[in-house]
């Protein structure tokens, strides 16, 4: 059977469910059965893919070679565990079972492993805040998977169908894995919305600032990927600019003070990113020597 002959049952159709199934619906695999709490919106969404809406976890597992669990996080093991407890008899050996959590390992699958079936998990790299957005942007992704060996290598080719890029990578790092990606989408998120309010405290509306920053931050990822950290860095660290430097802590400490310590945070990676791109150690110096002075304030030292 090749990969494209797999049937596919994807449980949970919220945004990534949803995304999940209508991509790979387009990459030509046989999108066979969903299921989800709400009976109608898996009844929607298998109308547009030639899929059935199932009630019950087994006639979801039944009804597939390769089983997605996109439920939200905090239940994935209770799902694993009822679907397994409704599965007790049946011949589940070939089948293999996901789910898309970026934090957990496949290993909260294990009740369906002890039945039988192979588990993986299978991560995009994406963030998905609609489901609009979520289909347009699942299938290009960066997709990482660790679990079961058979399990792990159909995941590929259901990636590999989709336009995605496919990763391994070892279990114990799922923690990992999953804060570089926080840092990278939410806190970022939380990043551009704190320099969002330093702009509107200029006098900038907040649609005027959000769009701005959209762009610069925008040019600022495309210079991340074509030229990598250390070369793509601009501003008053690679220049060695210890007087912009003070003049934006004196300017923070008295009109959004709250900036102050996530700018000093920050502000010690850029030093070490323009040293790697060859700025003068004693500028750098300086700069770390103006920093000082705001975080013997900061931290009372």
């Amino acid at each position: 059977m090749s990969d494209r002959d797999m049937r596919i049952a994807v449980v949970g159709c919220g945004r990534v469910g949803t995304a999940l199934a209508v991509s790979l619906c387009k990459a030509g695999y046989k999108v066979s059965v969903l299921w989800s709490r709400d009976s109608k919106k898996a009844a929607r969404i298998a109308l547009g893919c030639g899929a059935e809406s199932v009630a019950t976890l087994r006639e979801a597992a039944l009804g597939a070679d390769m089983v997605f669990l996109t439920v939200i996080d905090s239940v994935i093991g209770a799902v694993a565990a009822k679907m397994a407890k409704e599965l007790e008899g049946s011949d589940i050996e070939g089948r293999c079972f996901y789910h898309m959590s970026g934090a957990l390992p496949s290993s909260v699958l294990m009740p369906l492993k002890r039945l039988g079936g192979s588990v993986a998990s299978l991560h995009p790299l994406q963030t998905f805040p609609d489901v609009d957005m979520a289909i347009r942007t699942l299938p290009g992704s960066l997709f990482c998977a660790e679990g079961d060996e058979d399990a792990v290598e159909r995941a590929k080719g259901a990636v590999d169908a989709m336009g995605g890029r496919f990763n391994r990578i070892e279990s114990s790092m799922k923690g990992l894995y999953h804060a570089s990606a926080v840092m990278a989408s939410p806190l970022l998120m939380a990043l551009v919305a704190t320099a969002a309010e330093g702009m509107h405290a200029c006098g900038l509306d907040l649609e005027a600032a959000r769009e701005g920053l959209s762009k610069l931050s925008a040019a600022t990822v495309e210079a991340f990927v074509k030229l990598g950290p250390e070369m793509g860095l601009t501003g008053p660290f690679v220049r060695g600019d210890a007087v912009t430097v003070r003049s934006n802590l004196a300017a923070m400490a008295e009109h959004c003070p709250g900036m102050v310590p996530i700018y000093l945070m920050l502000a010690k990676k850029d030093l070490e990113l323009a040293e790697k791109a060859g700025t003068n150690k004693s500028r750098l110096d300086e700069i770390r020597k103006t920093m000082e002075v705001y975080e013997d304030v900061l931290f009372d030292r």
